[in-house]
């Protein structure tokens, strides 16, 4: 458990919240003087390309936080870690962004940066539009399918789905964004103007992150799922023959499950009134109560595909002792 001295010496969460509200209000405002009001900023890149720079850098905290669960970058410390993947973002996002407009934009003027009121940049920008939508849904809804079913691990798991969502996505594009704000098609050939595709597909884009995070995929779990002899049938995703391993705390196997059933006697350490061990063979049936399953850190009811590292049954660190097990 942790140091109560410790504990005392740490901000309160009322001081922890007010600081980082402090920190956001400081650093957004500073970056609108700077960026986008066109009073005081000096570049002039308000409200394109700007706008357009930062789509694509939400495609990429997409692609590397949501599908490569920021693979390779996790291996990096923090504060190191969050300043690389920040660099990272912008750096990504005004190539893509310079790329567009002025190498596609002088073979294909829909894409041109002289576009007037830089429609160009937002022509390019449209593809984040459905990849925001294609690349959220296959992790959040579908959890990484088939990939972790094919036995693959991050980083494979985010970029065969990258690579793979890469064409569909494109149709999208091509075949309902890029008609919308084409100068060169004609007048009533789009499938849906601007204002109508933007307000429908928005809404769907709403429709899958509610769905999957708020609600927790539902309704969408209610269809039938595959039956399985066990109590605890394994996840869509996850491999009938591949099972969970135990929980750990810092890297070192834990006694038991968290279903308690294959705790097994110590001869190393004495029976003791604060610590209860089940006789050999005996495997009491225990169920997590609520509270323990709300108190899980960064755990969810069944672990996310492709992660590298599934989270113990702990709080702050300690093993939880099954409820019937603990000495009263």
């Amino acid at each position: 458990m942790s140091d109560p001295r410790t504990a005392d010496a740490a901000p309160t969460w009322w001081a922890h919240g007010l600081t980082n509200l402090i920190i956001v209000l400081a650093l957004t405002f500073g970056g609108w003087y700077l960026l986008n009001d066109p009073s005081t900023s000096p570049l002039d890149v308000y409200p394109l390309p700007f706008n357009a720079a930062l789509f694509w850098a939400l495609l990429f905290v997409v692609w590397s936080g949501f599908n490569l669960e920021f693979a390779g970058f996790t291996r990096l410390a923090q504060p190191l870690r969050g300043l690389t993947i920040t660099a990272a973002t912008a750096i990504f996002a005004i190539a893509v962004t310079w790329a567009l407009s002025s190498g596609v934009g002088h073979f294909y003027p829909d894409f041109a940066a002289s576009r007037d009121g830089g429609t160009g940049y937002f022509t390019g920008a449209l593809f984040v539009l459905f990849g925001f939508s294609t690349y959220v849904l296959v992790v959040i809804n579908w959890a990484h399918w088939p990939w972790p079913d094919l036995g693959l691990r991050q980083p494979l798991v985010g970029l065969c789905e990258i690579a793979f969502l890469l064409m569909p996505t494109t149709l999208l594009w091509v075949v309902l964004g890029i008609p919308a704000v084409s100068e060169t098609v004609r007048a009533g050939s789009p499938l849906l103007d601007m204002n109508t595709l933007l307000g429908w597909y928005y809404s769907i884009i709403v429709a899958i992150v509610l769905t999957g995070l708020t609600m927790e995929n539902w309704p969408w779990r209610l269809a039938p799922r595959p039956r399985c002899g066990s109590a605890r049938c394994p996840p869509a995703w996850r491999s009938p023959s591949r099972t969970r391993p135990p929980p750990t705390v810092r890297g070192q196997p834990a006694s038991g499950s968290p279903r308690c059933g294959n705790a097994r006697p110590s001869s190393a350490a004495p029976s003791s009134p604060d610590r209860l061990v089940p006789g050999a063979g005996s495997r009491p049936s225990c169920r997590w109560p609520r509270t323990h399953e709300l108190g899980q850190l960064r755990e969810h009811r069944d672990s996310r595909p492709g992660s590298r590292i599934e989270k113990p049954y702990t709080v702050r660190g300690e093993p939880q002792l099954c409820p019937e097990n603990q000495q009263r």
